[in-house]
């Protein structure tokens, strides 16, 4: 089955994934791949496979990979809580990696710094401030994520089928060292944590509102509360809480939230003169721009925008002021519609034994059209990187980089402004957008990264100037992964509050 690739709403047969037969599906299937019930296509299935998550963990009960109960229960549901730690963390995060000197300008590894930043404000959020402020465990916690992410590919794309569970412990010891060195910290700060809870008279020593909350808190909490119905008395154990915190740092949080900043800081400082809030990708991920200077305008539009807005809150940030960044959220998110993660998505796994009908006109024309099965095992998905830039959805500029392309549609749908947070957010997941996929297994941690980036790319705006890229660095292909460039630097220089500064200059 292999189908030449068109516009005609044809699938085809993918050569990028080594060992699996990946059928793409056209956009307009979408809607048909997500209405399939879980016994015929499943989406986890293929996560499990993708991440090979029992070989790194393997305290994670069988075929689980991010704990979305956890994520929704005890992160979104304490999102406006911690959102005060989330901004302390930040600030001493860029201050430690990008510097103070007000005089000098300071040459950056924008990946490296931005992996250390989002490591300690993801451990901050999960683990608290003992944690995040140790460097010996974010070291191993950056570590440990880039590792897995690394040998699980490897696992997944090299390694065939049979020899994974000899091989599989193997290329899993590097990774699984750094997560033992992370255990040697959280084991004994989880038992401390679980004796706390089980004599405390309240179901939490900290309320929801506490500023002094994490992830982990919460997260034992409710796993001490529901471990008298669980099936699995284990769930409540140290090293399974450990296991599931950490593949969720490790896989999600730290990955999600760095490769997508540092494509955002590189594109920032790349945009050209000819227009204020646009820059030119070309149809590749790298962004060619003109040597001449660079207008400012972008980044000083994020600062005002920045600046008003924690002013008008009287300089605290909170959930409802975070919905006011409607410009940082447009940047973020025309980030990643330019730059997702991958460029196939929504991927499902054929788990029925008799496989699966596509539905009729999928397929070549000719005899046997209407009819073609996959069989189990077979992944399908759908191209997400040619989705978001059609230009029939995004029109003639849909390859070009244009920083508020959200923002007048967020206007048009709000009536009153676009800060009332609502409307075409970078949380808002579409048939035209698909960065943190879509249906019933959307990304779940989506409002913390949005958060969580939305408030860096501020504090970037507020407290530094950055020095003009006469050209954006282009990103590095892996398989369909589209990552920043691991050695792209970018000059930084801390403002003089008391002066106006200079964006870029």
């Amino acid at each position: 089955m292999m189908f030449q690739y068109n516009k005609k709403g044809k699938a085809f047969k993918s050569p990028v994934l080594a060992q699996k037969e990946l059928i793409i599906l056209p956009p307009a299937a979408i809607h048909w791949l997500l209405r399939q019930s879980e016994d015929r296509v499943s989406q986890p299935k293929v996560l499990s496979r993708l991440i090979q998550a029992k070989y790194f963990l393997p305290a994670l009960p069988p075929g689980e990979v991010v704990h979305t109960t956890l994520i929704k229960a005890d992160l979104n549901r304490h999102l406006a809580s911690l959102t005060t730690a989330i901004v302390s963390e930040i600030r001493i995060s860029l201050a430690r990696h990008w510097g103070t000197d007000t005089s000098n300008w300071h040459r950056v590894n924008v990946l490296h710094t931005i992996k250390d930043i989002s490591a300690a404000v993801s451990t901050r959020v999960f683990f608290g401030a003992a944690l995040a402020h140790d460097p010996s465990f974010l070291s191993h916690t950056d570590s440990f994520s880039s590792l897995m992410m690394a040998s699980s590919g490897i696992l997944t794309f090299f390694v065939p089928a049979a020899l994974r569970p000899i091989l599989g412990p193997v290329f899993a010891l590097p990774a699984r060292y750094h997560a033992w060195r992370m255990n040697a910290k959280l084991i004994p700060l989880i038992e401390q944590r679980i004796a706390q809870l089980s004599s405390s008279s309240s179901s939490s020593p900290f309320p929801p509102t506490n500023s002094n909350s994490d992830v982990l808190t919460h997260h034992i909490a409710t796993a001490i509360t529901s471990s008298s119905s669980s099936s699995s008395p284990a769930d409540s154990s140290p090293a399974r809480i450990a296991a599931r915190l950490q593949a969720i740092l490790g896989f999600a949080a730290i990955p999600t939230t760095s490769m997508t900043l540092a494509n955002a800081l590189l594109t920032l400082a790349a945009l050209p003169s000819s227009s204020p809030s646009s820059s030119s990708p070309s149809s590749s991920p790298s962004t060619d721009s003109p040597a001449s200077s660079p207008s400012p305008s972008v980044l000083l539009a994020l600062r005002a925008e920045a600046e008003s807005v924690l002013s008008a809150h009287a300089g605290t940030w909170t959930r409802d002021s975070l919905r006011e960044l409607v410009r940082a959220d447009s940047f973020i998110k025309e980030t990643m519609r330019l730059y997702p993660f991958a460029g196939r998505g929504l991927l499902h796994e054929v788990v029925a034994d008799d496989g699966v009908v596509l539905p009729a006109g999928l397929g070549p024309d000719g005899a046997d059209a209407d009819r073609i099965v996959l069989p189990k095992g077979a992944w399908l998905g759908v191209p997400v990187g040619e989705i978001q830039t059609d230009e029939e959805v995004y029109g003639e500029g849909a390859k070009r980089f244009e920083a508020w392309r959200f923002v007048g549609e967020r206007t048009e749908r709000e009536g009153e402004g676009a800060s009332s947070g609502k409307g075409s957010s970078v949380t808002t997941t579409s048939d035209t957008f698909l960065s943190f996929s879509r249906g019933k297994h959307v990304c779940p941690g989506r409002f913390f990264a949005a958060n969580v980036m939305k408030l860096v790319l501020a504090h970037v705006a507020m407290e530094y100037d950055i020095k003009p890229l006469a050209k954006r660095p282009e990103n590095v292909l892996y398989s369909d992964i589209s990552a920043p460039p691991d050695k792209a630097e970018i000059e930084v220089r801390r403002r003089r509050k008391e002066g106006p500064g200079e964006a870029l200059v």
